[in-house]
């Protein structure tokens, strides 16, 4: 990890609302970043200097939005899950699937469930560091994806009779020698986590969790099946398979008077990487990124300095001077 230094914006000239931020070699050489979030997606081939907007969205941005995108593993191809409207007599959402094949300048959809209507209840993963495989949860079935973007269906999921209600899910998991370690997270009222050692098709379990902050807020290990990590207001973490017990690994309150070691409030995303034969987090907050490498026992803050950002939540003109402005903003250390 560099030292974190010289942080710059590579979108001053342009808002960019993103779930999805990936860097991908293109076949020159360079690399391009992809943005995807909102309606719609850009890519920029020059660090953020310029941005190009992806094509083949046009029907998502007459209305719906993005749940997820992800990168498959091994490849150049990216999917990105979302809802439109269905604009016949069903008049209706519809949930969709698109891929890029082109490094992101254009998308394909290739999947449109009319049989659905809450595109929550869907969700795709690929594991990073893994096989290459692209896995898509719809309610109660898990399918893989074939490299023609083929939905064939792998298992009926068995849950507890308690799930049979449930508003989101959210799919992960840890592939092994053996197969895959699934890790579906349900919510309703309450969030519940769900594992599966049987490559999807028994789930166990039903872990009360505090919720989650969004989508890039719930990841397993890419190394090890019994790691799951959480974050809503605070980071959480289990290392024992099924366990029913989360362990917290940050608490809000703790980041005042050591902002320099310990994360801030509010868990936007947890990110798994491996360096050499380890594996290390980035964990995005609404204070920052925490770096950590011993499993979220200890963090480095690598925005503690010249990152100037700031979420504003209210302003407020001089009435007799407006040259004069105050804002007020979140804590960011």
């Amino acid at each position: 990890v560099p030292n974190a230094i010289n942080w710059r914006c590579l979108n001053d000239n342009q808002k960019i609302q993103t779930n999805f931020m990936r860097l991908i070699k293109l076949p020159n050489g360079k690399m391009r970043l992809i943005v995807i979030g909102d309606k719609t997606g850009f890519y920029s081939d020059d660090d953020g200097f310029n941005w190009v907007e992806c094509k083949g969205f046009d029907d998502i941005k007459k209305w719906g939005g993005w749940k997820r995108a992800i990168l498959k593993e091994g490849s150049n191809v990216i999917y990105a899950l979302g809802n439109e409207w269905d604009y016949s007599k069903r008049w209706t959402s519809i949930p969709v699937i698109y891929s890029s094949k082109d490094f992101g300048v254009t998308f394909k959809k290739i999947d449109s469930d009319t049989s659905f209507k809450n595109y929550n209840q869907i969700d795709i993963f690929s594991q990073k560091y893994g096989s290459g495989k692209v896995y898509v949860v719809k309610k109660d079935l898990i399918y893989d994806l074939s490299p023609n973007d083929t939905l064939i269906l792998r298992n009926k999921m068995n849950f507890p009779k308690d799930n049979n209600i449930f508003s989101d899910q959210f799919l992960t998991g840890t592939e092994t020698s053996n197969g895959i370690h699934f890790y579906i997270l349900r919510k309703l009222d309450s969030s519940r986590i769900y594992s599966s050692n049987d490559n999807g098709k028994n789930f166990e379990g039903g872990t009360a969790i505090l919720g989650i902050y969004n989508n890039n807020s719930y990841t397993a290990s890419t190394m090890y099946p019994n790691q799951i990590f959480t974050g809503a207001v605070d980071l959480w973490k289990s290392f024992v398979y099924g366990d029913t017990n989360f362990v917290r690994a940050s608490k809000w309150d703790s980041y005042y008077g050591n902002n320099a070691e310990l994360p801030h409030a509010d868990i936007q995303a947890i990110i798994p990487f491996r360096e050499k034969n380890n594996e290390v987090f980035a964990v995005g907050t609404d204070g920052g990124i925490f770096f950590s490498r011993d499993s979220l026992k200890t963090f480095r803050n690598l925005t503690l300095f010249q990152m100037n950002n700031a979420q504003y939540y209210s302003v407020y003109t001089l009435p007799y001077n407006n040259d004069i402005i105050y804002a007020g903003a979140q804590d960011q250390g």
